[in-house]
């Protein structure tokens, strides 16, 4: 088994293809990864970090084998979710809890991993007007993703409005790097080959993506981030990791939880949730997988901390 097979458990894809259909000039010219950090106004899961698991360990997989350099983009459309409704300005406090669990979890497990946090820039009116005008061309010319359409906005609209809703997915061809505007989205460059960690729960927002990268394609080719890219969805995080299950008055452990009661009692706490709704049982296997992924670098190198031990270290 190679390094890439043995990583196949994280992926729905198949990794040893998309190994071989890189082309090998491709690989010389760096590698890109994108996972999303969305911030929102609940607090975070305590399994936060499982989210991170499969594009750290696909980075320093690619790292090693393929003898390349790896970055793995972390971007926050913090800005976007702000002006939706998604988020509000206070959520900041979410963002910088965020960041330090990712600073640590880096550093203690993936140190060799080159990782940067690429953050929005705050919307234009300029930005708004260019995304609305991609949201009406999109319902013009494909009528049928309609029903694709209505899942995206009912979502973005429960915590906006219909204006704010229709500039929400178009977003996402700029946040997975499919196409380039520095002026009003991102700064970041794009990489020659980009492997996108996708959660499951995506899949609607990706489908608007496509056609909405088809249509850019289409009317202004100069958009286009170009380059190889790939979608890899995750087996993990079914519920994006930065996103609460609740279940009426029952509400998954947050980090703040994690820290004050630690790992143990945490996952005590959600097996017992998951028993009361079975609504709960993805959580409680995102934490498992953090926990197994933990687990096996400290199989390699033992003087690393277990799960309990990094999270005590970072509650001091």
């Amino acid at each position: 088994m190679n390094e890439f097979e043995s990583l196949q458990s994280l992926f729905v894809e198949d990794l040893n293809q998309i190994r071989k259909d890189v082309p090998k000039a491709a690989w010389q010219e760096g590698v890109g990864l994108n996972v999303a950090f969305g911030v929102t106004n609940t607090e975070i899961p305590a399994r936060f970090l499982s989210g991170f698991v499969p594009s750290a360990t696909l980075a320093e997989t690619i790292q090693e084998q393929q003898k390349v350099g790896t970055q793995l983009r972390i971007f926050i459309p913090l800005h976007l979710s702000i002006t939706c409704g998604v988020s509000e300005p206070n959520a900041i406090v979410n963002r910088n809890q965020g960041l330090l669990l990712i600073q640590k979890f880096h550093e203690v497990f993936h140190p060799t991993l080159h990782w940067f946090l690429d953050e929005d820039l705050p919307m234009t009116e300029n930005a708004i007007t260019c995304l609305l005008e991609w949201s009406n061309k999109l319902l013009e010319n494909a009528p049928h993703l309609q029903s694709e359409w209505e899942k995206v906005r009912q979502s973005a609209r429960r915590r906006g409005n219909e204006e704010t809703a229709k500039i929400y997915a178009p977003h996402h061809v700029f946040g997975w790097q499919d196409c380039w505007m520095p002026a009003n989205f991102f700064e970041a460059t794009p990489s020659h080959v980009t492997f996108n960690c996708l959660s499951p729960a995506e899949e609607p927002f990706q489908v608007i993506r496509k056609e909405m990268l088809e249509l850019i394609r289409g009317a202004n080719p100069d958009l286009l981030a170009g380059g190889v890219h790939y979608d890899l969805t995750t087996s993990v995080c079914r519920r994006p990791h930065y996103l609460s299950v609740r279940v009426g008055k029952l509400q998954e452990p947050s980090v703040n939880d994690l820290l004050q009661l630690g790992f143990e009692r945490v996952k005590q706490e959600l097996d017992h949730m998951t028993a009361a709704s079975t609504k709960f049982a993805k959580a409680h296997e995102d934490l498992i997988a953090l926990e197994l992924h933990i687990e096996d670098m400290r199989s390699r190198q033992p003087a690393l901390p277990n799960t309990e031990e990094f999270v005590q270290e970072i509650a001091r």
